[in-house]
């Protein structure tokens, strides 16, 4: 199934001296090979809908996209750009039931909520402040429940300073806990894994190959 974009933005940040083109890391820590499509055997039914600020478009240290390349179903919708105007109201998708995930919500995911329609998981893609403002934003325009993940994942992005809020994982983080918390291991695992080289190779990149946490792995979300 074909990967919908719902904007003229561009989903990478523009070409720079001495950077793979694919991964936008440095050439010598490139990490193209593991940024590969699920596998079809593990497919899911589900669909994750990402609303990118703006602002993250051309941050390399932006997740978002690479749950989007990963993930066959799924879309993406950038909001605050001056010159884009998303079709919004392609947002919700009649076949699935969506659920708005956000850190907070009285509401926590479980494996139940997949009793029924498939599940669309629309997503905020930005920092703190960004993402909150997004979802106050679309909470004013749909009556789309709002759910948080379970209790007790830590986040292991140490690339962003911008993760100290409790709950504050990293998008493609909190995406590969959800798909673990429905039952999907093998769609948590290949994100998962994707992030781990994200992570391991931007920090070899700044000299700081020692902060990269081995020991850190999806058990982590319980």
């Amino acid at each position: 199934m074909e990967r919908t974009i719902r904007a003229e933005l561009p989903l990478q940040p523009p070409p720079l001296p001495g950077r793979c083109p694919g991964c936008f890391a440095r050439e010598e820590h490139c990490f193209c090979e593991a940024v590969s499509s699920l596998p079809s055997q593990n497919s899911t039914e589900h669909w994750v809908s990402l609303v990118i600020h703006a602002r993250e478009l051309n941050r390399t240290s932006n997740t978002g996209r690479w749950v989007h390349r990963c993930l066959p179903r799924s879309d993406v919708f950038v909001f605050g750009g001056k010159n884009v105007t998303p079709d919004w109201n392609r947002l919700l998708r009649s076949d699935h039931q969506p659920l708005l995930l956000f850190p907070g919500a009285a509401r926590t995911l479980s494996h139940q909520d997949i009793e029924g329609a498939p599940l669309q998981l629309i997503v905020p893609d930005g920092n703190w402040r960004q993402a909150a403002k997004m979802t106050r934003w679309l909470a004013t325009h749909w009556e789309i429940p709002k759910v948080s993940l379970p209790p007790g994942a830590i986040s292991t992005f140490q690339i962003r300073k911008d993760r100290h809020h409790e709950g504050g994982l990293a998008t493609i983080e909190a995406i590969a806990h959800a798909f673990r918390v429905l039952g999907e291991p093998d769609v948590s695992s290949h994100l998962w894994t994707l992030f781990r080289q994200l992570v391991q190779s931007t920090l070899a990149a700044r000299g700081l190959q020692d902060r990269f946490a081995e020991s850190t792995s999806p058990a982590i979300f319980g």
